[in-house]
């Protein structure tokens, strides 16, 4: 989760750079989509990884979680695949802003589950006090 929000940060930022050097519009966001393009993929391998842990040790994850993770990372991918290979330039912003929402949403979904996690956990206290 942590790592996801830094990831987001740094991307946010990210376009900034290039465009300081006086780069072209286009090919800040191309630049930008390749940069996120690599930390997807990153990401997704990270997920995998993850979840053959998980696997392992004999937890079942839901098939919503593994849905909507899925489509937070592979739908960015699409776009970002696009404004790489030079689709619309007049969306390759709004590709961009739709990549960084996802990850935003994704270390969402992360926390909700940690959340989710502490409070249900097997064998503790499944009520939460309030003082």
């Amino acid at each position: 989760m942590v790592v996801v929000s830094l990831l987001v940060v740094a991307l946010a930022l990210f376009p900034f750079v290039p465009y300081r050097y006086g780069l072209p519009e286009a090919v800040v966001w191309r630049l930008s989509s390749g940069a996120l393009l690599l930390a997807l993929i990153w990401l997704t391998l990270r997920i995998a990884r993850d979840y053959s842990a998980v696997r392992a040790a004999g937890i079942r994850l839901g098939r919503f979680i593994r849905v909507l993770n899925a489509g937070l990372v592979f739908g960015p991918m699409a776009l970002s695949v696009i404004n790489v290979l030079g689709g619309s330039e007049a969306s390759a912003p709004g590709n961009y802003l739709v990549g960084l929402l996802s990850l935003l949403a994704l270390a969402g979904v992360q926390f909700a589950r940690l959340i989710d996690s502490l409070v249900l956990a097997p064998g503790g206290d499944t009520e939460v006090r309030v003082r």
